[in-house]
């Protein structure tokens, strides 16, 4: 029911198993390639070549590419758009993940092509450059818009969820008089804008926004607002392919 991508792998930073996830436009194009999952494996035995790898309606092209080093994420895409235009999706890496840096993230392009999306918690972009891939090209041009196995499922789901979605009351702003500032923080330095901080009203913020929420989860159990399993049960679209991509330059389409 999302369009989020999620990144697995062992985290440099803490040495145990690591997800980041990112939005963008790069999940919605693999799966409406009928990619579920990419799947790298080993490494290459040399260090000196960047790969990248092309997934279209074809399959899947591992190619290398060493015009992209040391290229940042943006200088990436556009070199991207050059050879392959502006309606694929990139998943990509700058300059700290080549260089394995341990809080390297993972680049995901958005509905204008710019890489602002990023897996961006555990060091992932650093696995990914141990790989020896600086980007993944999504093209899904060619392929059919996919459809829900069970329509009628999938409708009746969508009923469901909003409806469900229209009795939760909405959480009114509180509007009580916030405390009275502490002394006003200015700065003279060019670019920064002059601010008003206060000792305690943070917190006190803080403190109102946990007691909306608690309310807002309060009101949706009143509701019986339907659980995730129900409302897609029979509404699947389908499980898309699994691509397995082992190094010495070979993949396999489960």
């Amino acid at each position: 029911m999302s369009g989020r991508l999620s990144v697995g792998c062992k985290s440099p930073l803490t040495g145990g198993i690591k997800e980041a996830n990112a939005g963008g436009q790069t999940f919605p194009d693999a799966c409406q390639a009928r990619y579920a999952a990419i799947v790298i494996e080993g490494k290459p035995k040399n260090d000196d070549t960047l790969y990248k790898v092309i997934i279209n309606k074809d399959g899947v092209k591992i190619l290398p590419d060493n015009s992209l080093r040391m290229l940042g994420n943006y200088a990436t895409v556009d070199k991207v758009k050059e050879e392959f235009g502006d309606k694929v999706s990139v998943i990509s890496i700058g300059p700290a993940g080549e260089m394995k840096m341990s809080a390297a993230s993972i680049a995901c392009t958005d509905m204008e092509m710019r890489p602002t999306r990023h897996a961006g918690r555990g060091g992932v972009g650093a696995v990914m450059g141990s790989k020896g891939v600086k980007a993944i090209v999504i093209d899904d041009t060619g392929m059919k818009m996919r459809t829900p196995k069970n329509p009628e499922a999938f409708k009746d789901a969508s009923k469901k969820g909003w409806k469900a979605s229209e009795s939760i009351p909405s959480q009114a702003r509180d509007s009580r008089p916030m405390e009275p500032m502490c002394s006003p923080m200015s700065s003279t330095r060019p670019g920064l804008i002059r601010q008003r901080t206060s000792c305690g009203a943070v917190t006190r913020i803080a403190q109102r926004s946990v007691v909306k929420q608690q309310a807002a989860l309060e009101n949706q159990r009143e509701a019986k607002v339907p659980l995730l399993t129900d409302v897609t049960a029979g509404a699947s679209f389908g499980a898309p392919a699994l691509t397995r991509i082992r190094w010495p330059l070979s993949y396999k389409a489960a």
